[in-house]
């Protein structure tokens, strides 16, 4: 009840501040900081509550570092290159190599391992079938 409590009142003071000025583009701003920091306050409790060890970097820096960087990449190697694409097929382009290099650089990171893959294999092999 508190973190909502918080997240409202941030929520309403960006408002206040940021739209007058940005227009659409404060709200956007106040609903991703609002987002991170109901994010944050609810992982902190959660770690409270539960007495469970959350590690920051494994769990939340590093994923965030490769969505970043996996979500740039395509977007420079493309404007570098001099690529002309019609729209469609630019987000098309960047999605997909997005989600390839996400992958990547998870496992580079270590944030997924071996192991995380054979089980999701696991999840979906048919032991009957053999499929």
């Amino acid at each position: 009840m508190r973190i909502n409590i918080i997240d409202a009142f941030v929520s309403v003071i960006l408002v206040f501040l940021l739209v007058p000025k940005l227009g659409i583009y404060g709200y956007v701003v106040t609903v991703f900081a609002t987002e991170i920091l109901n994010f944050f306050l609810s992982m902190n409790k959660l770690g409270t509550i539960s007495k469970v060890k959350i590690d920051t970097v494994q769990c939340i820096l590093k994923p965030l570092y490769c969505v970043t960087g996996a979500v740039c990449m395509p977007k420079v190697v493309i404007y570098l290159l001099g690529v002309s694409l019609n729209y469609s097929t630019l987000c098309i382009v960047c999605i997909i190599s997005s989600c390839v290099l996400y992958f990547f650089a998870l496992m580079i990171m270590e944030c997924i391992t071996k192991e995380d893959i054979l089980k999701v294999k696991r999840l979906f092999y048919n032991k009957k079938t053999g499929k």
